[in-house]
C-alpha cells in the first residue's frame, strides 16, 4: 500500500482502493497516518473488522491496494466529519464497508453497561510466553502488550481467549491467580510439531520466491502470520494466504 502525506495527522475522509478490480472501502479519521498504519497491521495479522477487505487482501496482496485522501475536513467534530464520510459511502458505494452507516459497525449500538465491560475485559493482565513455553513477561492489558511489542491487540486477544494456539509468534494467557507455569502439551498437538519440521517456500502472487523457511511455524513467527491461514494454503484448501502463496518445498 502506498501513502499520500504519510507524515501528516490529520483529519481526513479517506478510501482504500483495490487497483485490480477498483473496489473501495471508505473511512474517516482524526489521525491519517495512524489509521493507516492500523490498517496495515491488522491485514497483516488477519483480524481486521472489515472481513471482506480481508479476504480481498488475502487473495490479491496487500501490495494492491491503495490509500487516497478524498477530503480533508477542517471542521474537526465528530458529527461532521461523519456526515462527510457518509456522503461518500452514499455516493461511491465501497464495497468493503461492512455497515453502510458512517461509523456504525454493522448499524450496532452497544449500551453503557455493555461498554463498560468491554472495558474491563481489556485491562486484564496477561502471560507471555516463549512457542516453547517459556514465561516471558506479565503485562497489565493486551493494549499495553501491542503497543509496546508493536503487535495486534485483536490477536493478542484471540490467543488469549485460545481461539488460536499463538498470536505475533507467542503463546498468551490471561493470569488466573498467581502460578505463571504454562502447560505447553494443551496448547500444541502431535500434528502441530510434525508439520512444523517441513521446509515450505513462500511467493508473491506473481510466483516469485520470496523466500525459503525451514518450517510454516518459523515463517508465521518471524512474521506475525497467522499458522492456521498458512496451513490451509499450504494443504490447497485456499490459494493463498496473508498475501502470499505457500508450497512445501518438497512439493514444489
Amino acid at each position: 500500500m502506498e501513502n499520500n502525506k504519510q507524515n501528516q495527522n490529520i483529519c481526513v475522509v479517506y478510501k482504500i482502493t483495490n487497483i485490480i478490480n477498483n473496489k473501495l472501502y471508505v473511512g474517516s479519521t482524526y489521525e491519517y497516518h495512524k489509521r493507516q498504519k492500523r490498517h496495515k497491521r491488522d491485514l497483516k495479522n488477519q483480524v481486521h473488522h472489515s472481513l471482506y477487505l480481508q479476504n480481498s487482501v488475502n487473495k490479491y496482496g496487500i501490495e494492491n491496494f491503495v490509500f487516497e485522501i478524498l477530503e480533508e475536513v477542517f471542521e474537526k467534530t465528530n458529527e461532521y466529519l461523519l456526515s462527510r464520510e457518509q456522503y461518500y459511502i452514499d455516493n461511491l458505494n465501497p464495497e468493503y464497508n461492512i455497515c453502510p452507516i458512517a461509523g456504525n459497525c454493522l448499524g450496532r449500538k452497544f449500551s453503557d453497561e455493555q461498554l463498560l465491560r468491554a472495558k474491563e475485559y481489556h485491562k486484564k493482565p496477561i502471560l507471555q510466553y516463549t512457542i516453547t513455553g517459556i514465561f516471558i513477561k506479565e503485562w497489565d492489558s493486551t493494549k499495553t502488550a501491542a503497543e509496546a511489542i508493536g503487535v495486534s491487540q485483536p490477536t493478542i486477544g484471540y490467543a488469549c481467549r485460545g481461539k488460536c494456539n499463538h498470536g505475533c509468534g507467542y503463546i498468551w494467557r490471561f493470569k488466573k491467580g498467581e502460578n505463571i507455569e504454562l502447560d505447553i502439551s494443551s496448547t500444541i498437538n502431535f500434528s502441530f510439531n510434525t508439520r512444523k519440521r517441513k521446509k515450505v517456500i513462500q511467493k508473491n502472487i506473481n510466483g516469485s520466491i520470496v523466500k525459503l523457511w525451514n518450517s510454516a511455524i518459523e515463517a508465521c513467527e518471524e512474521c506475525g502470520f497467522v499458522n492456521s491461514k498458512v496451513y490451509s494454503a499450504l494443504s490447497g484448501s485456499q490459494k493463498t494466504a496473508c498475501g502470499f502463496i505457500w508450497k512445501y518445498a518438497d512439493a514444489a
